[in-house]
């Protein structure tokens, strides 16, 4: 999502709150930085933080259910509305209890200021429009997905499944495109063309382009053509003898070219991905830090990204302290009775902690 009205050098998103969202009853992140790395052992709930952030500045029920999608669940349902409604959207329910809403607040200066509250029909209020109101009156088991805009302006949509699918009544907020990357789905090749096609028109591709060489100089050029009658970015590649879809030359280089693209067409963008080091050879994890931190700066743009790679956190901690002063290091664990809690630390604290053989993923 790119911003409008906000003072450059200052974080999109400076604080997130989350309450009966999957295993969060409650998670507050305060003092947010540019970027945002986010540790802590499987099912801590970093994937979770992320989803929330999504929804969160998502507009439609319809994309609401991506998530369900990226961890491998099935995307053709069986059985009554009531019970598709209930495994689909009870998931995102703290203990899947529907009783409580599910309530994301991002705090910031622009359009990311967003709040999202997801309640049951049976928890709705006389505030919401006549014809939803009445749309939930008419039975069946419906969820009503509220977002709040930076403005204070409220859209109230009411989402049910029906014998012909998912249907949705409301309005569907207009929204600029913010970045998200799953760790459990490849990016589209069609979208990284896209994103290179949007800087390669203004004449500003160079730049990227001679980052990617720089990291894998076996690289020679690369351009958009092509595949099946769809835009695809294409790399003419040492030893080949005709180009290769960049997405078939490595799946990690063709995200990070997305990564890249998305900040560069978009400054001023916010992005969130999802195990940040995926695919990506240890041989590169350094320098490929030291690009993305010097290109979330030149453009302006805020990062939360998660890992689980203790490689990946040295390369970033050797930096030189000066150059850690914009980055936060978040640690997700399971506290007291089993509740995820989140504190936040310095780059000081991990590179002590890494030094002395302390686990800090």
């Amino acid at each position: 999502m790119t911003r409008g009205s906000k003072e450059r050098g200052n974080p999109v998103i400076r604080e997130i709150e989350i309450s009966n969202f999957r295993a969060f009853s409650a998670l507050k992140l305060e003092d947010c930085a540019r970027i945002n790395l986010i540790v802590g052992d499987n099912g801590s709930g970093k994937t979770a933080l992320c989803e929330a952030m999504f929804l969160a500045l998502c507009s439609d029920p319809a994309s609401a259910m991506k998530p369900r999608a990226w961890r491998g669940l099935p995307e053709v349902f069986q059985g009554s509305a009531d019970s598709i409604s209930q495994a689909v959207w009870g998931a995102y329910f703290h203990d899947n209890d529907l009783t409580k809403p599910v309530v994301i607040q991002l705090t910031g200066g622009g359009p990311e200021a967003r709040r999202l509250v997801i309640s049951q029909s049976s928890e709705i209020s006389g505030t919401v429009p006549l014809d939803i109101l009445q749309a939930f009156a008419s039975g069946g088991e419906a969820m009503l997905f509220e977002w709040t805009n930076n403005a204070g302006k409220i859209y109230h949509v009411q989402a049910r499944f029906t014998a012909q699918g998912l249907e949705r009544r409301g309005e569907i907020e207009t929204l600029p495109p913010f970045h998200f990357y799953s760790a459990f789905s490849p990016v589209a090749a069609q979208q990284v063309a896209d994103e290179y096609s949007k800087l390669s028109v203004r004449n500003k591709h160079r730049g990227f382009v001679a980052a990617i060489i720089e990291q894998y100089p076996w690289i020679r050029e690369i351009s958009v053509e092509t595949s099946a009658g769809s835009p695809v970015l294409y790399a003419s590649v040492e030893g080949s003898q005709v180009k290769l879809p960049l997405a078939d030359v490595s799946g990690a280089i063709n995200r990070f070219a997305a990564i890249f693209l998305a900040m560069a067409s978009r400054p001023g963008s916010l992005a969130i991905v999802d195990e940040i080091e995926n695919g990506l050879h240890h041989s590169h994890q350094k320098t490929m830090w030291d690009a993305l931190l010097a290109f979330a700066r030149q453009m302006d743009s805020q990062l939360f990204l998660t890992t689980h790679n203790e490689e990946w956190l040295e390369a970033v901690v050797a930096s030189p302290p000066d150059e850690l002063r914009d980055v936060a290091f978040w640690r997700l664990q399971r506290g007291s009775e089993g509740k995820p809690e989140i504190k936040r630390f310095s780059a000081e604290t991990v590179q002590a902690a890494l030094e002395t053989g302390n686990e800090v993923r």
